[in-house]
């Protein structure tokens, strides 16, 4: 009886787990939205998908260089999000793809990352890496 009841829990606490790692990802891009918008950016898409993946935030910033923005959140600090070769391909994929469906002239276009850090249950830092790729 006792494992059972410990395996229940586990599969409650890991289910609980899941469904707030999920909230938590929902209100950090719509924290991350709130800043860009607070910054001048304007969002022309949310949540946009392709063949090669779904990029968070397509936004313009104030210079007019269309941003592909990638949001994360992390409970325990800062980290470099690693293998940029696979961030970078990644990057492209969804450029080209957005690019050609959409009318798009005459733009430099990059790549950012932003993550968030929960600090309490309605305030987190928020790091945003702008051109995290460097050169394209």
């Amino acid at each position: 009886m006792a494992a059972t009841a410990t395996l229940e829990h586990q599969a409650t606490t890991t289910s609980d787990n899941k469904r707030s790692d999920v909230l938590l990802d929902i209100r950090a891009k719509q924290a991350a939205a709130r800043y860009l918008e607070f910054k001048g950016y304007e969002i022309v898409d949310q949540d946009w998908p392709c063949e090669a993946g779904v990029i968070d935030i397509v936004a313009y910033d104030v210079d007019g260089t269309l941003a592909f923005i990638n949001v994360r959140t992390s409970r325990d600090g800062f980290h470099d999000p690693g293998n940029e070769a696979a961030r970078r391909r990644l990057f492209e994929s969804v450029a080209l793809a957005y690019l050609g469906e959409h009318d798009v002239e005459d733009t430099q276009v990059r790549y950012d990352d932003i993550c968030l850090v929960p600090v309490g249950n309605d305030r987190a830092m928020l790091k945003h890496h702008v051109n995290a790729l460097g050169v394209i």
